[in-house]
């Protein structure tokens, strides 16, 4: 066999593998400069130009990427609430045979962890109303109901919680969790509170101990 062939097949794939690391990485650093520029300027507002410049590309290599902004501002919705949905699940994943208290905690300190994590891109979120970026909230909404009723189910079933015969319960710990979202944005309430009063509330609901009426 000829040692030259042997090299250059080796070293063909790895130039492949490399050049598609640089790409992830290019691509990477250009949604995460999207999501800074258009939380700070707006969804309509922010030009490929500003958001070049914050990613430290030419303007060409932002559009060998993306090839106009609304695929721009498409493929950041996308990738985020990708995130969102693998994160939650890798948190769920680490208790899968934990009991439903550690379950319920892995849940809420998943999603609440990421909305820490990505605070400009749930502003942009929360801000915008018109599509390309509403057109997939409704599928992660109803991807985070199915992994939400299926702890709900687990906590029932470990009589943690009451029969929910009218199918409530998920909606109402998504309710709680949005809740808290919304104050950790404006900034009134830290992560680690966060999770322990979305759980209390969620537990214990919000009448006064000792009370019967």
């Amino acid at each position: 066999m000829n040692p030259d062939s042997e090299s250059k097949e080796t070293v063909h794939p790895l130039r492949g593998r490399l050049r598609k690391q640089l790409r992830a990485a290019t691509q990477g650093a250009i949604l995460d400069a999207a999501e800074a520029v258009l939380a700070a300027e707006g969804l309509h507002r922010a030009g490929m130009n500003a958001i070049a410049a914050r990613a430290g590309v030419s303007v060409g290599t932002l559009y060998n990427h993306f090839r106009h902004r609304d695929e721009l501002v498409a493929a950041l919705f996308e990738s985020r609430r990708a995130a969102l949905l693998s994160g939650v699940d890798d948190a769920l994943a680490a208790v899968a045979r934990a009991p439903f208290a550690a379950q319920l905690r892995a849940l809420v300190a998943g999603q609440l962890g990421f909305f820490v994590a990505r605070r400009a891109f749930v502003k942009l979120a929360l801000d915008s109303e018109a599509p390309p970026p509403a057109a997939g909230r409704l599928h992660v909404m109803q991807q985070l109901a199915l992994r939400t009723g299926k702890v709900v189910q687990r906590g029932i079933s470990q009589r943690a919680l009451a029969p929910d015969p009218h199918g409530l319960l998920p909606g109402a710990l998504q309710g709680l969790l949005k809740a808290a979202m919304l104050r950790m944005l404006a900034g009134d309430l830290a992560l680690p509170a966060a999770v322990d009063a979305t759980i209390a509330l969620f537990l214990h609901g919000a009448a006064r101990k000792g009370r019967t009426r």
